[in-house]
């Protein structure tokens, strides 16, 4: 339970936003879960859904690593003063980790207006962690993107380093 303007905002509204999450093992390395945000903004309280979905399969081996398939769909509702908003996403993320080495690649896919056209994003990402200690690994990335709403904005190289202890 939450105020739900955001980080560092005073709550301008006597409700409360919920989130959460639930995920359950299915077996055989298969992982569900359900995701959900209901909440209002504004002074008037204006509605907020966000619900999501996802679907993970792990398979590990000895002899070949680790697999890992993982996707995710979202989607989004905002009612500001009855101009409904809708929004939704997914993505595709396969890995496979051997000894220090997982390359990693990824297509995602974003509309962030549903009542206009020409706003698509399609990106797909291709990237290699390097795990030096436990979980601490560097990470290298190249994402290419096609993004109607803004051409040009193509392509994003990230080296990120993330520290488990």
């Amino acid at each position: 339970v939450v105020n739900g303007n955001g980080h560092n905002r005073p709550d301008d509204n006597d409700r409360k936003d919920v989130a959460g999450r639930v995920a359950a093992g299915l077996g055989g390395g298969v992982e569900a879960g359900a995701s959900g945000y209901l909440g209002w903004a504004g002074p008037a309280g204006d509605p907020r859904t966000r619900l999501g979905g996802d679907l993970q399969w792990r398979w590990a081996s000895p002899k070949f690593g680790t697999l890992l398939l993982r996707t995710e769909y979202l989607r989004q509702v905002d009612d500001p003063v009855a101009g409904t908003l809708r929004r939704q996403g997914a993505y595709l993320l396969a890995a496979w980790r051997r000894g220090m080495m997982e390359p990693v690649a990824r297509v995602e896919w974003f509309d962030p207006d549903e009542g206009r056209g020409g706003d698509h994003l399609l990106g797909f990402t291709m990237g290699v962690n390097l795990y030096v200690a436990g979980a601490s690994r560097l990470s290298f990335n190249q994402t290419m993107r096609s993004d109607q709403a803004r051409p040009g904005h193509g392509g994003l190289t990230a080296v990120q380093a993330q520290v488990a202890f």
